[in-house]
């Protein structure tokens, strides 16, 4: 794991990481709670601090705050010279309800026809694996009707 960590792209990219995580960090210890947990990113662009949240009620509120972020940041990385502050609405992207699908099962007739092909065919190995499913298929089928 060491090797791996003192590759110089890798190291640059969890500097980044902590930068981002510190500069996260210190705009939502500047506000109340309630509008801290809306903040969802912060980022630099020369001398103009940007914090993203979700939803535009969030951004509007935030923008009043826009002074206290300045002042906290200020005193916190006085070396960045931040002159003003953008509010950005980022909506995160919402899992996709996962469709329930429920298997369809072949009707009697179809699994008496998986059977006796199976019978009939001459590859060993396909007759077995059709029998199988012709098996699986009744149980599941019997297993629907007693339920």
């Amino acid at each position: 794991m060491k090797p791996l960590l003192e590759q110089p792209g890798l190291q640059r990219l969890l500097d980044q990481a902590a930068l981002y995580g510190a500069l996260l960090e210190t705009a939502r210890s500047a506000l109340p709670d309630e509008l801290a947990e809306q903040v969802i990113g912060v980022s630099l662009d020369g001398e103009t601090l940007i914090v993203q949240v979700e939803q535009a009620v969030w951004a509007t509120r935030l923008r009043y705050a826009a002074p206290q972020l300045l002042d906290t940041f200020a005193r916190t990385f006085p070396h960045l010279k931040l002159t003003q502050c953008k509010v950005k609405i980022s909506p995160l992207p919402r899992p996709q309800p996962v469709e329930k699908r429920t298997a369809s099962l072949p009707p009697a007739s179809a699994i008496e026809e998986m059977e006796t092909l199976s019978r009939l065919i001459e590859d060993e190995a396909l007759a077995k694996r059709l029998q199988r499913l012709a098996d699986s298929a009744r149980k599941a089928r019997e297993r629907k009707e007693q339920g």
